[in-house]
């Protein structure tokens, strides 16, 4: 009996190679740069405070695109790419890999130009992606007048984790005669701007979603039509499978000779 050969699949190439990418990222920022790297390179720049986007400086344009593979934290890091392996191959199987690179693309894209025109905080991470992945997930089902509740849920549970993380995090100083809703929202900034980016990305996964199609009805005519010529086919198939018998020739009848039959030749006189 032959073996089996044991084979590895790439079997999520898009997902895996940001995955991939951002645990790069972290480890040598963590471990070699000390988290200089981020605030470079892997960082978008805000509209307000001392980062702040300079349409002079190319880099920046760069960090429109690169804050994806950032991270604010060693949490935030191991929850998105958990969240990202989870939905990720199953959403790129429906999909296909190059429509789900597409939205991935302009999801970080939208939260990098929001951030450089109304953020107050800098953006990093793959908090946008997740998002994208939950709607699409949790509304793909929309087509059949259904709503799944365990992505609706999950849906929740991330947007309320991501809110908590927000207001924990000191970046943003409370500015006195500001009230506890306005302090709230200006800590959660980061969230509700990757939030928008992540629900323009699954804009173009509705779009692209597979329809099943119908099959048309066939009219009353064409099926009389069709079953008349199968009948007709079935009746020609019957008289060619039957071997004709060969015909049988009458036998001759032989003339039988009569010995009351003579022939007078002549007459001799004596």
């Amino acid at each position: 009996m032959a073996k089996k050969k044991f084979k590895f699949l790439f079997d999520s190439p898009v997902v895996l190679t940001i995955c991939a990418v951002s645990t790069l990222v972290f480890i040598f920022d963590t471990f070699v740069f000390k988290g200089k790297a981020v605030q470079v390179l892997f960082s978008c720049p805000m509209a307000h405070g001392e980062n702040v986007f300079k349409f002079s400086n190319p880099l920046n344009y760069l960090n429109l695109l690169l804050h994806v593979f950032g991270s604010s934290g060693a949490p935030a890091f191991f929850v998105n790419t958990l969240l990202l392996l989870a939905m990720g191959p199953q959403l790129e199987e429906r999909y296909g890999s190059l429509m789900l690179g597409l939205m991935c693309g302009i999801a970080v894209l939208v939260t990098g130009v929001l951030t450089a025109c109304l953020g107050i905080q800098p953006v990093m991470g793959t908090m946008c992606l997740v998002f994208l992945m939950i709607f699409l997930a949790s509304l793909t089902t929309l087509s059949k007048n259904s709503l799944l509740a365990s992505w609706t849920a999950g849906l929740v549970m991330f947007t309320a984790y991501s809110l908590y993380s927000g207001f924990q995090n000191p970046a943003v100083e409370r500015v006195e005669g500001v009230n506890s809703f306005i302090f709230f929202m200006q800590r959660n900034v980061v969230t509700f701007i990757s939030m928008a980016g992540g629900l323009c990305g699954s804009l173009f996964g509705f779009l692209a979603a597979p329809k099943k199609r119908a099959a048309p009805k066939k009219k009353p005519l064409e099926v009389e039509e069709n079953a008349s010529d199968s009948s007709y086919s079935w009746k020609n198939q019957v008289e060619e499978t039957v071997v004709a018998e060969p015909e049988k020739k009458p036998k001759k009848k032989k003339a039988k000779s009569s010995d009351d039959d003579e022939v007078v030749i002549g007459t001799i006189e004596l």
